[in-house]
């Protein structure tokens, strides 16, 4: 009998709507200042925000993600790169500054000490004093720039292509052996 793989879902949102779509900075800001300005009065109102924040960058994370794969898979398709590098020019810088004040709020918390011992945040809240220590909002036009550059280069390597035995072989990726709607 085969075994048969079960494909695991996504988890229900609770703090952005279900069909919630990025399409500008306007419509992720919302969400960012009300990390901002929510009041933390206690350690589950610090694990509640933590979970809210998780969800929106997880979201985040899988558009951007997204938006990488359908431009280096699909080179011709112009549309596709347009959406990478609007994420990369016009949602990214935004976020920067919001992001560091999310760990600022985070690191500054007075229940912070109570998620510490739990396992698996010890490592989060190093990453955010890190963070925090490396931000400059300086640089926010640099990784702009850096991401607009290799934009390009994953272009140009997603469209070379080799010849073997007669059939075109896409160098990056040995083709696309899905189907992005």
């Amino acid at each position: 009998m085969p075994e048969t793989i079960e494909i695991p879902q996504r988890p229900q949102r609770k703090f952005l709507p279900e069909q919630f779509e990025i399409s500008t900075w306007e419509t992720l800001k919302p969400y960012f200042e009300d990390l901002l300005s929510r009041p933390i009065e206690n350690s589950k109102a610090l694990r509640h925000w933590l979970d809210d924040r998780s969800e929106l960058e997880s979201v985040i994370s899988e558009d951007v993600g997204w938006r990488y794969i359908k431009m280096t898979c699909y080179t011709d398709n112009e549309l596709y790169s347009k959406r990478y590098q609007d994420f990369v020019e016009n949602i990214q810088p935004h976020m920067a500054p919001f992001s560091d004040l999310l760990n600022k709020r985070l690191a500054a918390s007075p229940f912070l000490q109570t998620l510490e011992s739990e396992p698996g945040f010890s490592i989060l809240i190093r990453n955010v004093k890190k963070d925090i220590e490396l931000f400059r909002e300086a640089n926010i036009p640099l990784f702009t720039k850096i991401n607009t550059e290799t934009q390009k280069y994953g272009q140009l390597s997603g469209a070379m292509t080799v010849n073997i035995n007669g059939k075109g072989i896409n160098l990056a990726t040995g083709r696309c052996y899905f189907t992005i709607h």
